[in-house]
């Protein structure tokens, strides 16, 4: 196994362990947006709120997601950012044939990260603010997946540049955004179309974008490369 994989599991194995006796990384990560915070694990705790969420137009998605993202052999590690209920790394997995070991679920609540661990349950499971991670892990990436995730947040500038960061050189970024010329939904802060996002795109100096598409869903979908 590459050894850079080899440290990042024994970075997140320590994690792990403490992660069911309900330590962090952060200290002050249920100080910080509590509200927010708890209302995502309020909504992942309930059974009922998760399996309306989980229909199967949404979980067509996540597979339509999983088969657009780039891969080759030489990618030996991998970050689902926001993983939420693990679908897109479960489906990636199993149409790559990548062992659960080499894949990280990064997520805010315990309960979501507890529902990704049904369905790969030897996934390395992390939860950690993304603006954190930087700071606190020495390893890096050479994929990372943001799947519907900066639409909900105040500053995606500085997530983004959180999820560049931990990117080893030629790493990619693949991300998905609701269209925000048909996005209505109230939760969130950010409303792209495709020129817009790529707009947003352009402040990176770090980045290429490599393509872009629309997904069945009218989804957009955006892969980008680290290239400084």
């Amino acid at each position: 196994m590459d050894s850079t994989m080899i440290a990042i599991q024994q970075f997140v194995s320590k994690i792990r362990a403490r992660f069911f006796k309900s330590q962090y990384l952060d200290p002050d990560f249920d100080k910080r947006g509590a509200t927010t915070n708890e209302e995502i694990d309020l909504f992942w705790q309930d059974e009922q709120r998760v399996k309306e969420y989980l229909v199967q137009e949404r979980l067509d998605f996540f597979q339509e997601v999983a088969h657009k993202i780039p891969y080759s052999e030489d990618v030996k590690s991998v970050i689902d950012i926001g993983c939420g209920s693990g679908h897109v790394l479960f489906h990636y997995s199993k149409i790559h044939h990548i062992k659960e070991e080499a894949l990280v679920a990064c997520e805010i609540s315990i309960h979501a990260l507890l529902q990704v661990n049904k369905l790969l349950p030897r996934v390395n499971l992390l939860r950690v603010d993304l603006l954190l991670l930087p700071h606190l892990l020495n390893h890096k990436f050479d994929l990372a997946i943001a799947t519907e995730i900066l639409e909900h947040l105040q500053q995606p500038q500085k997530y983004l540049k959180s999820i560049i960061e931990i990117l080893n050189l030629g790493g990619k970024v693949l991300i998905t955004i609701p269209n925000g010329d048909l996005d209505n939904w109230s939760g969130h802060v950010n409303f792209w179309n495709k020129n817009q996002f790529k707009e947003f795109l352009g402040k990176f100096n770090e980045i290429e974008l490599v393509y872009s598409e629309t997904l069945s869903s009218n989804d957009l979908l955006f892969v980008i490369k680290k290239v400084r």
